[in-house]
């Protein structure tokens, strides 16, 4: 049965609000970055060896030098911050396993491209040295992202999501004078941080969130997407899960049984409705990671059967061979 509990209830949404709810987004991603790279730096087993009390009190510094650096704007130093440990996975787009993405669109814009330009009379020598030359700058473009380190990279994502959330508000005629518009925003900032909380890693959270993806996709290529997001994060969390002990695997089941979902008392408090389906989305969206990531160890189970059998098969051969040999000799 369904427990409902009693919603934040939000009548007017202001600048501060919506500044907080990026801002704790934000904070959100850079805390698991900043914890994977001391549990790197120091090892996984003696980093998991520490209190929660004294790996808490290493975030605590880590993130009042990231903040500082930031502050000041010492790029250079704030590059070395996640150390050495961090540099075998410095490739961002890598990292945030948006590079097959990204290929799989350059083919469908190339494709399209090739169309046209054929339509419009082209020859084919004339379409392949464009195609080329094109290709050559998407290459260009890859490298350059792939240099950017993933804090630096954070920090122009915000910059850049600050400056355009500042300048919709600003514009009287624009979409955010409407109420409804702002409510929609702030439940929009508030989901990302909760889905972006819920991952384990800097990486999956960072995928949840396409912070490779441009921030004027609309609804409709989202939810194209997703499904592919949803496999890849079934993955990812399938060889996390496989690090962890069996009580904190039950742990966390319990935890997502025990989720409730809020009450709708004001049906006019468009925040707390979408709060509220959100969250149901997000249900469905892990039942689906749930029942992907039971497929994948079937199948990897029913693959290492097969190589368990046909070795079985090969060894039974040799024996079998064996005897013969050993049953003609005599």
């Amino acid at each position: 049965m369904t427990v409902f509990g009693t919603p934040e209830q939000i009548t007017s949404v202001g600048e501060g609000q919506l500044l907080d709810a990026l801002d704790s987004k934000y904070d959100t991603l850079r805390d698991k970055l900043l914890s994977e790279a001391l549990m790197k730096e120091m090892g996984a087993a003696e980093w998991q060896a520490l209190s929660e009390q004294e790996r808490q009190a290493r975030l605590v510094k880590m993130k009042l030098e990231e903040r500082r650096l930031r502050r000041e704007g010492k790029l250079d130093e704030l590059q070395a911050l996640l150390g050495a440990a961090f540099d075998a996975e410095a490739n961002l787009q890598d990292l945030m396993g948006q590079n097959k993405a990204r290929y799989k669109e350059r083919m469908r814009e190339k494709l399209e491209k090739r169309r046209q330009r054929l339509k419009d009379g082209m020859n084919k020598d004339e379409v392949a040295k464009m195609e080329a030359k094109e290709d050559k700058q998407f290459e260009e473009e890859l490298k350059q992202e792939a240099n950017v380190n993933p804090l630096i990279k954070l920090m122009q994502n915000y910059d850049k999501e600050k400056e355009a959330l500042l300048q919709a508000l600003r514009d009287r005629d624009g979409r955010f004078a409407s109420e409804r518009h702002r409510q929609a925003e702030l439940a929009r900032l508030r989901r990302e941080e909760r889905k972006a909380r819920h991952e384990d890693k800097f990486d999956t959270a960072a995928l949840v969130l396409g912070l490779a993806q441009t921030q004027k996709a609309n609804l409709e290529e989202i939810q194209k997407k997703d499904r592919l997001r949803q496999e890849q994060l079934a993955r990812e969390r399938l060889a996390a899960r496989r690090k962890k002990k069996a009580s904190e695997v039950e742990k966390e089941l319990k935890e997502k049984e025990d989720e409730q979902l809020e009450d709708i008392s004001d049906k006019e408090n468009l925040v707390a409705l979408q709060e509220a389906v959100l969250k149901e989305l997000e249900k469905k969206q892990e039942c689906e990671r749930e029942v992907m990531e039971k497929l994948l160890q079937e199948e990897q189970t029913s693959e290492r059967r097969k190589k368990t059998q046909k070795k079985s098969k090969e060894k039974r051969t040799e024996r079998l061979t064996e005897l013969k040999v050993r049953r003609n000799a005599s």
